[in-house]
């Protein structure tokens, strides 16, 4: 038996940071989070999931892990045009390999 074959998959960031608290006040674009000790725009976290976006390629995001304070971190797995199925394959795969989602604490 051999194993399947798999197209091209890009596994990055989902985002800049873990979840964080959210804060709904004022407007969107003038929000900021902090990340490695400064102050950016929360719109920024827009950009990552973006990538895919704006080259029409499929993508998929996942649990990869959790922050020492039990916050989810995600991955983002981006497939060949048409590669819908194989970015949610992996994903499922990594679920059942790796790991699955967790709730935070807070939600558990």
């Amino acid at each position: 038996m051999t194993a399947p074959r798999w197209p091209p998959l890009l596994a990055g960031e989902v985002a800049a940071t873990a979840a964080f608290p959210h804060d709904q006040t004022g407007l969107r674009h003038k929000r900021t989070i902090v990340v490695n000790n400064k102050n950016l725009p929360v719109v920024d976290q827009i950009f990552w999931a973006g990538y895919s976006g704006v080259t029409s390629l499929p993508s998929t995001a996942a649990p990869i892990g959790q922050t020492t304070d039990g916050l989810p971190v995600g991955v983002q797995i981006i497939g060949p045009q048409y590669g819908d199925y194989s970015t949610i394959a992996f994903a499922k795969l990594l679920e059942k390999e790796y790991r699955s989602f967790e709730p935070p604490p807070a939600y558990g």
